[in-house]
């Protein structure tokens, strides 16, 4: 997944107001728990119309996760009113990209997993444990939920795709039936 030169100057510029206040990790976890819900339509719905107030849409994302830095808050607000709620994945993306960085780990590669149902943040951690064992090096994921993939996990890294869905298992037990 190609991350835009808006996201990356976003996420650059909330990188180093952390790094001034010395909250690098803080801020990444209020940009995902953002990102997360903003993927509920009736979360982004609200966020992106315009005669609701920064105000109103500042309390309803916060009494949803919690107080939130008001760097962060007003990267929200901005980005409902330019319409790219959107970007805010890829924001998180290379904000993780820039921290790891920072702390020495160069090469991260970052995983498109799709599945059915949400990932929790454990099952997000065992997988991309998993998933960096696996390739040698550490990988950010990037999870998308597709309520049409019937189960399993569908993940993509760079070139590669490691198809568990529950569709492409049978299909391989059909041809094998067959």
């Amino acid at each position: 997944m190609a991350t835009s030169e808006y996201a990356k100057n976003l996420a650059k510029a909330l990188f180093e107001d952390a790094a001034k206040e010395n909250e690098l990790s803080g801020w990444l976890g209020e940009i995902r728990l953002v990102s997360d819900i903003v993927k509920d339509t009736s979360i982004s719905s609200v966020l992106q119309k315009h005669v609701v107030s920064f105000t109103e849409k500042s309390k309803m994302i916060e009494d949803r996760i919690g107080k939130l830095n008001p760097r962060v808050l007003n990267m929200i607000g901005v980005l409902a009113e330019k319409d790219k709620l959107g970007e805010l994945e890829n924001v998180s993306i290379e904000y993780q990209r820039l921290l790891d960085t920072h702390h020495g780990i160069a090469g991260t590669e970052t995983a498109e997993v799709t599945t059915a149902i949400p990932l929790d943040e454990e099952d997000k951690l065992k997988l991309g444990k998993r998933l960096g064992e696996m390739l040698g090096r550490p990988v950010t994921l990037s999870v998308i939920v597709d309520p049409e993939l019937l189960g399993g996990v569908v993940i993509r890294v760079g070139d590669k795709l490691i198809d568990g869905s529950v569709r492409h298992r049978l299909q391989t037990l059909s041809k094998e039936l067959i």
